[in-house]
Parts: structure tokens; C-alpha cells; sequence
């Protein structure tokens, strides 16, 4: 999947993981993501991340991440509770 240089430095600092559901995948955010790590208030700045959010897929189904490759991350790199990945 594709993402921005902040939300992937979050992804792999484990601050924010995805989640399958059903067929799409959805943004799940850890609780130690603070407010001052997703804005700039001398810029005046917010990056909406709400657990929930629809995470845009690839046309493509062969680039899609795998099930193993997302539970991977939720249990070895994300910083949250298993119940919000569960």
C-alpha cells in the first residue's frame, strides 16, 4: 500500500497498524500516538488518523498486502492492545 512519508514513518514506528475487515482494509491507531505527533500548530497543520478509516487499495489484488503480512505487523511492530486488532 501506498502512504504518505508521516504515515509511514508512524506504520513502521507501530503508532498506527491496518486491519483487515471483510474486504478492505481499515487504519487502527495505537493509543500512544499523541496529538502533537500528527500536527503543526506553528504550520497549522492535521493529519486526520482515526481508527476506522478506509486505507486505499491497489487496482491491482496481486500487490494487496497479505492477512500474514498485516497480523505481522499488528503483533510484532504495533504499539497498541491485541483487543484493537483483534
Amino acid at each position: 500500500i501506498s502512504l504518505t512519508p508521516t504515515v509511514h514513518r508512524l506504520f513502521d514506528e507501530g503508532l498506527v497498524t491496518i486491519q483487515w475487515v471483510g474486504p478492505r482494509l481499515v487504519l487502527v491507531r495505537s493509543p500512544h500516538l499523541e496529538p502533537q505527533m500528527i500536527e503543526s500548530l506553528e504550520r497549522g497543520t492535521t493529519i486526520r488518523l482515526e481508527s476506522g478509516m478506509p486505507v486505499s487499495l491497489p487496482a491491482d489484488r496481486v500487490t494487496w498486502p497479505s492477512f500474514e503480512q498485516v497480523r505481522y505487523h499488528q503483533r510484532q511492530v504495533f504499539k497498541g492492545p491485541e483487543s484493537l486488532v483483534s
